[in-house]
């Protein structure tokens, strides 16, 4: 019983197979998640609705921004290492090289906009929100390193270093409560903190163990990644565009108040994508460039069992919501119930759009993602304009489960359309079922 312990144990840190990724990358997720709602519920609880909006408007266009500069290149590197492993200094060398320029331009224009996106709040949090756009342009870097890692299979050393940013913001939050200054600067100095560090060691990680060549500049690994990265650019544009366009509605039409609602309905219902958010991060460096039938199997595979996995959690927040805001956050935000159910309902099929998603990715064809992330858009961007303004935080909900269930539909009629393959089986098999057991059983050791 013991050994059989200790060996599922040693199989969950140091294994390299999918499911062990997996696994690894989901208890790295919950830790992660666990401790994203403690800081949530802390800040909640003593900056009230308005302060936790003040704090949300703060942290959003440095995000914002460091997904929206990355220009591809963190998907393509990792497109290209799979391929050319042997050419990994010099395509690591352009990509470090690229991201610092990016990074620079990224502080640059959140400096130039921040009054204009936050116009509605106080000169103070406008000038709080631009001491804090130095945590953009080391996102970028931290993105390009886990790329490289997890190119590698060592998706551990990835989701490791990225939990502890959380668990740094919340035992910071926890300090400033405890001296009784914490406020709206202190709690975004807590958010800001962990970037620097874990930035530098990821980076410095990265050079030690995979020796990028700066020089001299070599024009093909520059064309290899712009290529790629330009293609797929569209992705992680209108991706990000698309997951945090309803915050900058929000944040543009609504008090204060009402995106400290937003955010708190927000982070419960992304808690919902665990299971799915984790096998994005394993599935595509495992399938990239492989064969047609083996990507589709693997897609369909992990889309039915994540959605299987997903589905309970999210009736239950769908039919607990009042409850759950009220004992996590306080009766102040039970005002967030119908906007979190309809973000619960929306978290299941935006998880499944997306792991289907990499099917498209892996098979060198990221302009189809890109097109069905622009219909999305193209539905939800002018819904929110009529909708926010008109119905508040419900209009944001509806418009972005209305965008999400097109996405999803256009994205299974791609598959006969464009891959010439049927769309993946989308009901459980007990085929499933039995490779999960099968897949959890650590493989046997030898003496």
């Amino acid at each position: 019983m013991i050994a059989s312990i200790v060996g599922r144990t040693r199989w969950l840190i140091r294994g390299r197979s999918t499911t062990a990724a997996v696994m690894q990358t989901t208890v790295l997720q919950v830790v992660t998640l666990v401790a994203n709602l403690a800081t949530g519920v802390l800040t909640a609880r003593l900056l009230a609705p308005a302060g936790r909006g003040e704090l949300a408007a703060i942290n959003l266009i440095p995000s914002l921004l460091g997904y929206l500069l990355t220009l591809g290149v963190p998907a393509a590197l990792l497109y290209h290492l799979k391929r050319d492993a042997a050419n990994t200094p010099r395509l690591l060398g352009a990509a470090l090289i690229m991201i610092g320029v990016f990074g620079l331009v990224s502080l640059a224009i959140g400096y130039a906009i921040m009054p204009y996106a936050l116009h509605q709040y106080s000169p103070h949090v406008v000038a709080l929100a631009r001491l804090f756009l130095f945590t953009a342009p080391l996102s970028l870097f931290t993105y390009v390193s886990s790329s490289v890692f997890e190119s590698a299979g060592d998706f551990w050393y990835g989701n490791g270093t990225r939990f502890l940013s959380p668990l740094v913001t919340l035992a910071s939050l926890c300090l400033f409560w405890a001296t009784g200054r914490l406020d709206v600067l202190t709690a975004a100095t807590s958010y800001a903190i962990p970037a620097l560090p874990i930035g530098i060691k990821m980076i410095a990680d990265v050079v030690r163990h995979y020796h990028p060549v700066f020089f001299p500049l070599v024009r093909s690994s520059y064309v290899q990644l712009l290529s790629y990265g330009l293609r797929s650019f569209g992705v992680d544009l209108l991706k990000t565009i698309g997951q945090q366009v309803d915050q900058v509605l929000v944040v543009a039409f609504l008090s204060p108040a009402a995106m400290g609602l937003y955010a708190v309905s927000l982070a419960v219902s992304r808690i919902l994508q665990i299971f799915q958010s984790s096998v994005v991060r394993v599935l595509l460096p495992r399938i990239a460039a492989r064969p047609t039938p083996v990507v589709i199997a693997a897609v369909g595979r992990a889309t039915r069992i994540t959605a299987a996995l997903t589905t309970p959690l999210c009736a239950g927040v769908i039919v607990l919501a009042p409850f759950l805001l009220r004992l996590a956050y306080g009766g102040k935000f039970s005002g967030a119930s119908p906007v979190l159910r309809v973000l619960a309902a929306e978290a299941l099929f935006a998880g499944s759009t997306w792991i289907l998603a990499q099917a498209f990715l892996a098979l060198g064809k990221p302009g189809i993602v890109t097109a069905l992330q622009a219909i999305g858009l193209a539905l939800s961007f002018p819904l929110m304009l009529v909708l926010i303004p008109r119905f508040g935080l419900l209009g944001a909900g509806v418009s972005l489960l209305a965008s999400t269930l097109l996405r999803f539909a256009f994205t299974l009629a791609s598959f006969p359309w464009l891959l010439h393959t049927g769309p993946p089986n989308l009901w459980l098999t007990r085929g499933d079922i039995a490779s999960l057991r099968h897949r959890f059983r650590p493989a046997p050791q030898t003496s």
